[in-house]
């Protein structure tokens, strides 16, 4: 979401930039006139810190008197703009927390197959490493992302209107922020969620300040100002235009390639590419709603609030406001100036004098916030970090495991500490106490026994949240708090989670995950829906679950289907266990007794044979990926069996191209077909003729250049009689050209479009009834096309050549995308082969086991328009 690029606003924005950040600018360029100092961090990450320890204190100097607070209010991860965040966070000492109403368990994923709810986890742990870089402090809403909408009343319907601006209200009076920040509130770009979290957020910004209005969401709180972040091109009427391609000094790099650093993150979304140098431009905003002010340009949004946005809030009133102010200023100001890099240690007496002060400041969450920057500063200009590590990421109830704390006092006085380890995972408190000479460290090592029956603290389906969740992680299952004295000094650490730290092979690098509970033995199905198409055979299919123990030993397992008629053989089984959460797969055959059954459940139960302990019915599937910290999704051990009637030609040879990830594979093989799986050598070298129809994964242009090299080779193919099946890309299908085309379509005049059907139940018409694609083996009726989930297609093919055949047409019902829709499915004859576009989503409908969806492949695969 790219903003446009705006040359400036003249003198009075120069002026305001140049007076706000001078101060700052001279003493981080002393920062780095020094050798870097760089203790061990207190609380590591995932990966490498986004901002290091060298960094770290200069940065907290800077907010030591700025009680400015910012809400960012969002519908989707990556919809913030990061680079608008790093300036106001690290450039400014702006508190800025961002408020995604959903998890984006409704979008898609170009680096691996989860969707839907294991979507929704990846998509928030993107999230949370993206904030190592802007830092920003992450709040969740409870909305559904139910997928691309064209409409704002669609969006409200299904996430219910007052509940999503209620979750606001919530936040805002719990938050209590001076400014605002939303997404467009109107208008026909980008999905309608966003247009929708905006219409919520304006609401929310006067519900907020309203006494009468839902006491049960807290105080009431009246935010000053609220503006919408202009997209793109679009223009506003009162707007403030902040530069964010200024270099901070001690950052290294400008706002712009920090933000840019944190939206890499959102990977699953294709935001991995980060390309320097980046172009200089600004962040747009657009003043909207204001108290008890005229709405007017601004050169910032803090701009003609009191100091910028520090404020009578928190500080008092009248008088005693503006002396606290004048008093807190002063005290941070000798601290910058006291600041040495080469002894950070310098400033603890200019860091005492701060938070002794804050601590008389009228309590709230501006005395907070302050009190937290001037602890975390004393924390950094000590040296001091303390760590909690077990030996395991996943732990289950009643185990016992390895758990190191470890200290490290980094200045040059002893360091008294008390250590506790407490939460969810333990039914009692562990605690020590330690004296730490000057410059040294200590650690210690002992066992730690999860209590029984504790609860599991990963993410469980349905992945929803409460509006009040602060990180995608349910609960900590255990964490450390820590107390430190040295003479008069006493801190209190911010706590942290009990993390294993292990070394990735594959990406050179520590990684760290937080320690959870988790189910033991956990069994959970491969696919949580199983299609059993049949023709003249009873419905039969094969079922998979996986099995894992976190130590090695025997489960004994046992089938339960809800429909006495069907039958599972065999019905119970025994699995040797390797142990450390290795997965091993285990299958049962669920047969009914008649055709045309109705859809059924079957459950797995897992007991290990050496516990006492009860029998699961859960397990949990790893999410895992080197930018993000390692986490897994709770699921229930129930597959649904959906039986249902279908065709398939027999004794066809099938090859499949992989792409960025989905369920063909699996939906051919429950048609009863064998597929080979294309590698590089068979494209380029192997005999394709082999192979009567190959089917390429979706967006698989992006991601296979073995695959573009080969196009030649599949053009000959398909001349001899082959029929390729192109599944969904995006526009890097797509050539520069005029007039546009694509270099991997057989005829000119063909591109991938934006256009897309986002309504599941939306009517769809056959262009041409008779086409064997349409009738054979299956003739589709309307009936196939019921029960789609989602969305019916997206990116569809706009194709001018006559040769070109376009099988059916879609509409969606809202305005904003008017008229029937084509391209959803094209095919065209090549030679004595076909080429078939697929703009339809069975990305999504075969793994939720959609019966016209399989009946449509099966068409597709028996080729018989030939």
């Amino acid at each position: 979401m790219e903003r446009e690029e705006n040359t400036g606003r003249g003198a009075r924005q120069a002026q305001f930039v140049r007076e706000f950040t001078f101060g700052l600018i001279l003493l981080a360029t002393l920062f780095l006139l020094a050798t870097p100092w760089a203790p061990l961090s207190a609380q590591p990450s995932a990966l490498a810190p986004a901002i290091d320890d060298a960094k770290r204190l200069p940065l907290l100097l800077r907010k030591l008197d700025r009680t400015a607070r910012l809400l960012y209010v969002t519908a989707h991860p990556d919809d913030e703009d990061a680079a608008l965040i790093s300036r106001l966070v690290h450039g400014e000492g702006v508190e800025v927390a961002l408020l995604t109403l959903t998890r984006g368990n409704g979008g898609q994923n170009e680096i691996g197959g989860e969707l839907f709810d294991a979507l929704a986890v990846l998509r928030s742990a993107e999230l949370d490493a993206a904030h190592r870089f802007d830092g920003a402090r992450q709040l969740f809403g409870s909305a559904d992302d139910f997928g691309y909408s064209f409409s704002v009343e669609e969006t409200f319907e299904k996430w219910g209107r007052d509940k999503a601006i209620d979750s606001i209200v919530a936040v805002i009076r719990s938050y209590q922020p001076d400014v605002i920040l939303t997404l467009p509130p109107s208008g026909p770009g980008g999905g309608q969620h966003h247009q929708a979290s905006a219409q919520a957020a304006i609401v929310a910004f006067d519900r907020a300040a309203d006494g009468q209005y839902r006491p049960d969401l807290g105080a009431p709180h009246q935010t000053q100002r609220l503006f919408q972040v202009l997209w793109q091109r679009a223009r506003g009427k009162n707007v403030c235009s902040v530069p964010v391609d200024d270099v901070d000094p001690v950052l290294g790099c400008s706002y712009a390639e920090l933000g840019a650093r944190s939206r890499a993150q959102h990977k699953c979304q294709g935001m991995a590419r980060v390309h320097p140098p980046f172009p200089p431009r600004m962040a747009k905003l657009d003043w909207l709603r204001s108290y008890e002010e005229e709405l007017r340009p601004l050169d910032h949004p803090f701009e003609d609030l009191v100091d910028q946005g520090l404020g009578d809030r928190g500080l008092g009133a009248n008088d005693d406001a503006a002396m606290n102010r004048m008093e807190l200023t002063r005290l941070a100001t000798s601290a910058r100036n006291e600041y040495r890099s080469l002894d950070p240690s310098s400033v603890m007496k200019k860091l005492i004098a701060v938070r002794a002060f804050v601590q008389t400041l009228p309590a709230g969450v501006h005395r907070e916030t302050l009190f937290r920057r001037a602890t975390d500063a004393l924390i950094a200009a000590m040296g001091f970090s303390a760590t909690a590590r077990g030996a395991n990421d996943f732990v289950a109830a009643g185990e016992t495991f390895d758990v190191t704390v470890a200290a490290r006092n980094g200045w040059q006085h002893p360091v008294s500490l008390r250590w506790t380890l407490s939460g969810a995972a333990l039914n009692q408190e562990i605690t020590g106490e330690w004296v730490l000479d000057p410059f040294a460290r200590h650690a210690e090592s002992f066992d730690v026994t999860v209590a029984s029956g504790a609860p599991t603290t990963i993410p469980f389906a349905p992945f929803t949240a409460t509006p009040f969740t602060l990180t995608p992680r349910p609960t900590h299952a255990c964490q450390l708090r820590v107390v430190i004295r040295s003479g008069s000094l006493h801190l209190e650490l911010p706590p942290t989670a009990l993390e294993s730290h292990r070394v990735d092979a594959n990406f050179p690098s520590v990684r760290a995950t937080d320690v959870n509970v988790v189910p033991d033995p956990s069994v959970r199905p491969a696919r949580s829906v199983v299609a059993t198409p049949h023709a003249e055979s009873l419905p039969s299919a094969e079922v998979e679950f996986l099995i894992s123990t976190l130590q090695p030993g025997a489960v004994d397992v046992v089938f339960r289907s809800s429909d006495a008629s069907w039958t599972a053989e065999p019905a119970r089984l025994t699995v040797e266990c390797p142990g450390q959460g290795r997965e091993v797969t285990i299958r049962t055959r669920i047969t009914g007794a008649k055709r045309g059954s109705t859809p059924i459940e079957l459950r797995a139960e897992a007991r290990r044979r050496d516990s006492t302990g009860t029998t699961s019915t859960s397990g949990y599937r790893v999410i895992d990926y080197p930018h993000i910290r390692r986490t897994a999704l709770l699921q229930q051990s129930t597959v649904r069996v959906v039986p249902f009637e279908c065709a398939r030609t027999k004794d066809r040879q099938l090859g499949y191209v992989a792409g960025t990830g989905d369920a063909i594979p699996v939906a051919i093989a429950a048609l009863g077909y064998p597929l080979h799986r294309l590698s590089s050598d068979d494209l380029l070298n192997g005999d394709l003729d082999r192979f009567e129809t190959i089917v390429l994964g979706v967006r698989a242009y992006k991601v296979r250049d073995d695959l573009i090299a080969a196009q030649p080779r599949l053009n000959e193919w398909m001349k001899r009689g082959g029929h390729l099946v192109v599944q969904y890309n995006k526009f890097e299908f797509n050539t520069q050209s005029e007039p546009p085309t694509s270099r991997y379509v057989p005829y000119p005049g063909a591109v991938v479009s934006s256009k897309r059907v986002t309504v599941e139940e939306s009517p769809l018409s056959v262009d041409v009834p008779d086409h064997g694609l349409i009738t054979t083996p299956n003739k589709l009726t309307a009936a196939d096309w019921q029960g789609w989930v989602q969305e019916r297609g997206l990116y569809f093919l706009e194709a001018r050549g006559e040769q070109y055949q376009n099988l059916i047409t879609v509409e969606d019902p809202w305005p904003f995308n008017p008229g029937p829709k084509t391209g959803a499915l094209v095919t065209a004859e090549v030679g004595e082969g076909r080429w078939t576009y697929v703009g339809l989503g069975l990305f999504r409908q075969l793994p939720a086991g959609v019966p016209g969806a399989y009946r449509l492949l099966a068409n597709l695969l028996a080729d018989q328009a030939r």
